[in-house]
Parts: structure tokens; sequence; C-alpha cells
């Protein structure tokens, strides 16, 4: 039985429901997500029967205004979580919108290979936009090309405030399970994701350009903590030869970012690079990757690589951590640095008291 900490008006949907019922006792429950998106909420709670299925996509957009205290909440009510059975489109859609909290829910798209969007999508595209508070925990999502997770804004000075995705479950979708981006560094700020999985997330084949296949994967943070997580068993489908390749955990365009006490294995990549365990990538500055295990992944277990056009690189720590078994294809070290010709290279970087096995 899920129990549930309730936000203004509650609204029940149930497949036994009616949409011209009032929504708000489980007798006069809504029965579609239509209705949900036909409604503006300020606020509310939004909880959908445990352990039945809703066919369709959940959208939301700078109408539906929720507040760190007053949050907009999803969620599920009586037994087992509901699924929100996406098929070939987005489970949930977070449009230039914040102020969400969104718990104990399955999202499933019809197939990594056929459904071309990501399961939960949160986006900002309106310049000069900052919004606040996104908690998502309790959540699995799976069957989606794209990414299981992904949040972003494309807009100058925009970005989000408050991330938190905790104890999840996110696989079998293609490009990544959890992906943060943004338009410059350092954007979306206090970013946490805690004692969450990321698996069989395989990357995607058809790809020309570009990586794919990470576990965890975060662009242009500032003050991030991953810990608690573990990611194995992605990026197998990955294959463009002239491209950085998956990670299990990783950043880039990032500040002030901590890994620790994670476990990242068996990753993989279809061609000579990456694969590996944790990465400090392009941009990355006054960050630390500690008390991390990797093992048996294709790369290597810990890496700092600095791209070409990145922006400066450094004040890196790399301690207490232990690696084994890694860098089983290729030719990296468990320990690897790597940067660019023509890049800014790789300025103070501390790496101390880890551990290797061969």
């Amino acid at each position: 039985l899920l129990t549930v900490q309730v936000f203004g008006t509650v609204y029940y949907i149930s497949p036994q429901g009616s949409d011209g019922s009032s929504g708000k006792t489980t007798s006069q429950a809504w029965k579609t997500i239509s209705k949900v998106n036909s409604t503006v909420f300020k606020g509310d709670t939004i909880l959908f029967q445990g352990g039945q299925t809703f066919f369709g996509s959940l959208y939301f957009d700078r109408v539906d205004v929720g507040t760190q205290s007053k949050p907009i909440l999803l969620g599920s009510y009586g037994t087992g979580k509901a699924t929100i059975k996406s098929d070939t489109s987005y489970g949930l859609l977070l449009y230039n919108t914040a102020g969400f909290e969104v718990k104990n829910l399955i999202f499933s798209g019809i197939d990594r290979l056929t459904n071309k969007r990501a399961g939960i999508i949160v986006y900002i595209d309106r310049d000069s936009t900052w919004l606040s508070h996104l908690k998502m925990d309790n959540l699995e999502v799976y069957g989606y090309m794209n990414a299981g997770i992904s949040i972003g804004s494309w807009a100058n000075k925009s970005g989000y405030k408050s991330i938190s995705i905790t104890n999840s479950l996110i696989h079998d979708n293609g490009k990544a399970g959890i992906e943060t981006y943004a338009m410059q560094p350092y954007t979306h700020t206090n970013v946490y994701v805690g004692y969450t999985k990321t698996y069989n997330n395989s990357g995607l084949a058809a790809n020309t350009i570009g990586h794919s296949g990470s576990g965890i994967l975060l662009g242009g943070v500032n003050v991030a903590t991953v810990e608690y997580c573990t990611s194995y068993n992605n990026g197998w489908l990955h294959k463009v030869p002239d491209s950085g390749g998956p990670i299990g955990v990783w950043a880039y365009q990032s500040d002030s970012v901590t890994f620790q006490y994670n476990e990242s294995h068996h990753n993989k990549t279809g061609t000579t690079k990456d694969g590996g365990g944790f990465d400090f990538d392009g941009g990355c500055t006054n960050s630390v990757m500690q008390y991390n295990y990797s093992h048996d992944n294709d790369g290597a277990g810990y890496i700092l690589a600095q791209y070409s056009g990145a922006s400066l690189m450094s004040n890196i720590t790399v301690r207490y951590n232990i690696t084994e078994n890694d860098s089983r294809k290729g030719d990296q070290g468990v320990i690897h640095l790597w940067a660019a010709s023509g890049s800014t290279g790789i300025k103070t970087v501390d790496i101390y008291n880890n551990t290797v096995f061969i």
C-alpha cells in the first residue's frame, strides 16, 4: 500500500472512473490521461490507481505551476505503482515548467528500438528562465530510444535549480539512462542522483555522430552529487568510430561535481573508445571521484578527458576508489588521462590512494 504526502486538491484517475466526474474522490475518479492533460493544476496532487495501466502521454506546461512548498505531485494510490504506457511517444513532458514531484510510477515505452522519444522529458526553450524544484523518486522508466530521463535547457541563460532523482530503475533505453544538458556550462544547480540503478541502456546503433549508451550523464551542471548508484551493462550498440563512447557515470562542462559510493561495471562500447566506469570529461572543474567501485568494464575505470573546444578543465581529485579488471578492450589504462590536440589540457589533478586490481 503506497502512502504519499499530498498537496492542494487531490485528483484520482482509475480505469473504472469517468472523465465527467469530479475526480476528487476515488469513487468519483477520472478515467483518462487526456482529462489530466486538459486540466490546469496549481500545486495539486494527481494520483493514478496503483497496479493499473493508463495509455497515453502526460503533458504539462507553464500554465501548470508548482513550488517547493506546494508542488504538483504525480503518483499512485492504492496498492502498487500505476503504469503510464506511452507506446511510441514520451511518457511525461514538463515543458517550460517546474515545481513538480513525480513518485511511485512506471513509465513504459513500446521498446527502445521503436519509441524514438525519451521517457521523462523536462525542457526549457525560453531565454532568461530559471525554474526550481524537480523531484523524482521510486520510478521505473524503460522502453525509450532516447534517454529514460532527459532534463535540459536550450536557451540563453536558462536552467533548473534543485533537481533530485532517487530510488529509481532506469533501464532498457537507447541513448542513455539519465541525462542533463544545457546550452551553457555550469547551468543547472543543485543536482542530486542517489540510490538509483541505470542498466541495459544499449546505445544507438544507427547514430552516425556522437556518443550514446551511458548510464548517468550530467552535462552543464553546477554543484551535483551522484552517490550510491549502480550503472551496468550499458553502451554495447555505440559504434561511431570517431566519437568518444559511453560511460557508466560521467559529467562534462560542469562544476563542483562529486561521484561517491557508486558501482559501475560491465559497461561496454561497440568501438575501442570508452565503455568505462566513471569520467570527468571536457570542462569539468572543482570535482571529486571518491569511494567508487569500477570493475569489468570495456574501458578505463576512471577517466579524465578534455576534448577540443571544451571549457577549462581543472582542480580534479580521484581518490579512495577501486578498479578491478577494467580496460578489457582497447588500449586505455585503468586510470586514464587524455587531452585532445588543441585543447586547453587538464590543470591541477590529484590522484591518490586508489586500489588497482589487474
